[in-house]
């Protein structure tokens, strides 16, 4: 209950004002992805979509803290991937079958992210690397209703948990032991949209 309720909350937190960018992977039957670059926002989502070939979607760089991300786009997979920009930044990707065939996108930050509640000068995560469980800390302007989600290097959740943020120090434990060795990302969000990303691995 509480990973659909949480997921219901981050979707409408980020609904009003985000949008689908669509990508065609192999596009007219050629090695191209298009739009080969564009503009996107916060909170908005790319979509790739497949047209023809054999290929797949693979992120090449990408923003400190910002998910990577690995897809296949064949006849025979899923006719679309659908990527969600939770971090500001320049991103790139590219079809790891073929050379040369590349994409791009940059992605700003909206109003409600620059004003965030959350002081980047306090927030920490102990331990980092974690065994069983960590802790993650951080100070708030404002008390809100929030969303914790944990999300795997392939930007599936994996954790996800309603929370009370209050003003001045917070902290939340997190239970690490389920979780395969490997690398995560942790997000905290409003119902504005992600205001706290953090890295997070498990040994």
């Amino acid at each position: 209950m509480k990973t659909i309720i949480t997921t219901l909350f981050l979707g409408l937190a980020m609904s009003a004002q985000a949008t689908i960018h669509t990508v065609d992977v192999g596009f007219e039957r050629t090695l191209q992805f298009a739009p080969s670059s564009m503009q996107v926002s916060v909170g908005d989502t790319v979509r790739f979509k497949y047209v023809a070939g054999s290929h797949n979607t693979t992120s090449v760089s990408m923003p400190d803290g910002a998910a990577p991300w690995a897809a296949p786009m064949t006849s025979s997979s899923a006719s679309t991937f659908d990527y969600v920009v939770k971090i500001a930044g320049a991103y790139s990707y590219e079809c790891t079958f073929h050379g040369g065939m590349t994409g791009a996108f940059t992605a700003t930050a909206t109003g409600v992210e620059k004003q965030s509640s959350i002081s980047k000068q306090s927030v920490s995560m102990m331990p980092n690397p974690a065994i069983d469980k960590t802790v993650l800390s951080f100070n708030s302007e404002n008390a809100f209703a929030g969303a914790l989600q944990v999300m795997n290097a392939t930007g599936n959740a994996v954790y996800s948990e309603n929370v009370n943020v209050t003003t001045g120090a917070n902290q939340f434990s997190l239970n690490a032991e389920n979780l395969n060795a490997g690398m995560y990302f942790v997000y905290l969000s409003n119902q504005n949209g992600v205001v706290l990303t953090e890295r997070l691995i498990k040994k």
